[in-house]
């Protein structure tokens, strides 16, 4: 048998195992060499060995997601609180004084069929009532001249309310016996949600919907004796002036 072919032979295949061995280490920098099977080297930090999921915990109930870091479930990071709808009231109606004195029940004319949020033009205002809600010379006084308390009407973009009281608009204390009514009038500036407040009521918040300016009518039904601080609730203007009402 011929030595050298054996030897020759034997001489290459320490030379393959060497040099597959020494392709398969990490160059002297750190980096690990370049080539298509880069990512089945088993220390390469790849998507393909990430540490396995502790089993049953690959699927984390709500709020909480999976982290490969430290092998278990943590609870998502909170978002930013959700805005409050435009279609939802405050949770507290206004604060305003109880006038200082008691007026007497109203005796003037009502419409009883006004449901909330019901238009009329002016022609139709004037014919119904004899004058439109505006500002009236009697707003915040009593008949001795001496000053009541009460909100003052809001700014012109805003929300004001009236009560039509001994047949006249105004925004200052009026009163009414129990279970019976008086028209309220309601100038919105803007579009917006639209919500009625009534703070001795059984039904305290009265939605009225999406709004359009223009001026509105209800009527306030007096449910229970007592003074009710009505008012409405804009969600883009905010709090209108609030009417003081006694029911008797």
């Amino acid at each position: 048998m011929n030595a050298k072919p054996l030897m020759a032979t034997v001489v290459l295949a320490i030379f393959i195992f060497l040099t597959a061995t020494t392709s398969a280490q990490p160059v002297p920098d750190g980096q690990y060499p370049s080539g298509p099977n880069y990512p089945n080297y088993p220390n390469y930090p790849g998507p393909l060995n990430e540490p396995e999921p502790t089993p049953g915990l690959t699927t984390c109930q709500a709020g909480y997601h999976y982290d490969y870091n430290v092998g278990t479930c943590v609870a998502d990071t909170p978002g930013p609180t959700p805005e409050v709808s435009d279609s939802e009231h405050p949770a507290e109606g206004p604060q305003v004084a109880v006038p200082t004195y008691t007026p007497s029940a109203n005796n003037g004319k009502v419409l009883g069929n006004l449901g909330n949020g019901q238009t009329l033009d002016t022609q139709g205002t004037i014919a119904a009532f004899g004058s439109e809600p505006g500002t009236s010379s009697d707003e915040g006084t009593q008949s001795n001249g001496q000053q009541l308390l009460f909100a003052p009407p809001p700014p012109p973009n805003g929300i004001q309310i009236w009560v039509f009281y001994n047949n006249h608009w105004t925004q200052g204390p009026s009163a009414v016996f129990l279970n019976q009514q008086m028209n309220i009038a309601v100038r919105n500036g803007q579009s917006q949600f639209l919500w009625g407040y009534d703070s001795n009521s059984w039904q305290r918040w009265s939605s009225w919907g999406l709004r359009w300016p223009g001026t509105m009518f209800s009527t306030f039904f007096a449910d229970v004796r007592g003074w009710h601080m009505v008012a409405m609730w804009g969600s883009k203007s905010g709090w209108s002036n609030v009417l003081p009402i006694y029911v008797w």
